[in-house]
């Protein structure tokens, strides 16, 4: 069955998550951009009661600008933390109640990431064009332009060779390097290459006393 996405939509992701924002709230949802959680709440018992945010506004010298605002404690019956493996107050969490204590040890993953220039001429946003594992495998995937006609490609994925994998789109005839891979000078831009760790089997134990951790087997991070 030949691939058929015509009249579907091609968005960006920072439109919908903002949509998705305001869908959310019409709900009842409160939602408190860019104001982190600075510390932990916890009952006489030592389950956690909450968070408490941070206050704002505050100069250099500790004194109170024209902007001040005192921060707020959040409370509820299960509070979930969703803010990475290595956030504050994970880490806070994990150490108290011992959340790591049965984890396996990490195991690395291999990646890299070539950056590379197209033509604005030849910059079409919204194209996208489908590959069936050749010249790159379905768990690759191309990431969003940044800016200045940039786009990233990147992928994390034990048994590949991530250079050759990389080559692979070169040398696709659908992609001809003539017409995509333009860096000005017929280069490379850049490419880097890394260790991303990848937790085992066995995780931690992800739930504790009203609270819970969110984990998975792999994590993409497309920055």
């Amino acid at each position: 069955m030949p691939m058929n996405n015509h009249g579907n939509y091609v968005v960006r992701l920072g439109h919908v998550v903002k949509w998705l924002g305001e869908q959310a709230e019409a709900m009842g949802v409160e939602i408190y951009p860019g104001i982190p959680a600075s510390e932990v709440l916890y009952h006489g018992d030592g389950s956690v009661k909450g968070i408490a945010t941070g206050d704002v506004g505050i100069a250099k010298d500790g004194s109170p600008k024209d902007t001040f605002a005192r921060g707020m404690e959040l409370h509820a019956k299960v509070t979930i933390f969703a803010e990475g493996c290595h956030g504050h107050l994970t880490k806070s969490l994990s150490s108290r109640f011992n959340l790591r204590g049965q984890a396996c040890p990490q195991d690395l993953r291999d990646w890299t990431e070539e950056v590379w220039e197209v033509k604005p001429e030849l910059h079409k946003p919204g194209r996208v064009e489908h590959t069936i594992g050749w010249p790159l495998v379905s768990v690759c995937m191309p990431m969003n332009n940044h800016g200045n006609y940039v786009v990233r490609l990147g992928h994390v994925v034990k048994w590949l060779g991530e250079q050759a994998e990389a080559m692979g789109v070169e040398i696709y005839p659908g992609i001809p390097a003539s017409e995509v891979l333009y860096h000005g000078d017929g280069s490379v831009k850049g490419i880097a290459t890394g260790d991303v760790g990848i937790a085992k089997d066995g995780s931690p134990k992800d739930t504790f006393a009203r609270g819970m951790e969110l984990h998975a087997k792999v994590t993409i991070f497309a920055e």
